[in-house]
């Protein structure tokens, strides 16, 4: 069966649209949560909440979500180690290393306390026992999220749930029964939480997105070196900068009030524009000119991301 040209390049811009419409999710990241307390759980819960956040968020179909393979794998590779009570600006710095625009960061408090009931007589269904009793356990926990946009720093979303379960175990005669705390338990009882948490996160994605563009529109550095074509720019890895990312240059004078020398701005105009050829430091690139390019570069000259 023949297929004509036009059905070939059908397909293929059919192909390229679905990737700019999955490129256009905001890239995020999930880093481990930091466990307020020192109780049931301690060490595991804040993990686990890691991955409970990551796999809410790639159902939620509004994110692209990086692995925790791969985040760990990148962040292990920068010796960049994530232990105690996680910040903004940890959150920030982990984030650039991702090469992601958001990173959901927080805070777990997790506890138990337990009711005991002994009794020589326990009654079951009419017929009393010669002996047993029971354990009442009650396990409670705070879950609070944050979004950051890795570009700004800021944080863009906040908030906190608090999450309650009961489980109770029968001890007869030394045969215990009933339910007891586990893993599986922790996630039940902290997923309706976290499906809320995200699920408000996907219903402010169009601020989030919005957020992000302005963010990235306002990214300035400055040429520091020239070499042959190459120019060398002061933004790189921890800037957000990627190969490809194109840049204005821009050249003008700061205006300044003659009677009291406050600078009031700068008097602007756009002389040329480069594309990021490779990323080489945290904060450091090589850009090439364009073809139009008709300026010779100075080092100081300004760029902003367009």
């Amino acid at each position: 069966m023949k297929i004509s040209l036009w059905c070939i390049l059908f397909l293929m811009t059919l192909g390229v649209a679905q990737t700019w419409a999955g490129d256009a999710k905001p890239r995020i990241a999930v880093i481990q949560f930091s466990e307020k307390s020192s109780g049931y759980g301690s060490g595991q819960v804040g993990n686990a909440a890691e991955d409970w956040f990551t796999d809410e968020l790639v159902n939620s179909k509004k994110f692209t979500v990086m692995e925790r393979q791969k985040l760990q794998s990148i962040l292990s590779e920068q010796s960049f180690q994530l232990t105690g009570a996680v910040d903004q600006l940890t959150a920030v710095k982990a984030g650039k290393l991702l090469g992601v625009q958001l990173v959901v960061f927080g805070s777990i408090d997790f506890g138990q306390k337990a009711d005991e009931v002994n009794s020589s007589g326990l009654s079951i269904g009419g017929v009393t026992l010669p002996w047993g009793g029971g354990k009442k356990t009650t396990s409670e926990g705070n879950l609070t999220a944050r979004l950051v946009n890795v570009q700004t720093g800021e944080i863009i979303y906040s908030d906190s749930k608090t999450v309650s379960d009961s489980s109770f175990n029968i001890n007869i005669m030394g045969t215990g029964g009933g339910s007891s705390w586990d893993k599986t338990k922790a996630r039940k009882v902290f997923q309706p939480a976290v499906h809320k948490l995200v699920a408000q996160m996907g219903e402010k994605i169009g601020d989030i997105s919005s957020s992000l563009a302005s963010a990235a529109a306002g990214l300035v550095g400055a040429i520091v070196k020239i070499k042959n074509e190459d120019v060398y720019v002061n933004l790189g890895k921890l800037d957000g900068v990627k190969t490809g990312d194109k840049f204005d240059v821009v050249r003008g004078e700061e205006i300044t009030d003659p009677g009291t020398g406050q600078v009031l701005g700068r008097d602007e105009e756009t002389v040329a524009q480069v594309t990021i050829k490779k990323v080489m430091g945290d904060h450091l690139a090589t850009a090439t000119a364009g073809t139009d390019a008709k300026i010779k570069f100075e080092k100081g000259d300004i760029i902003k991301k367009k």
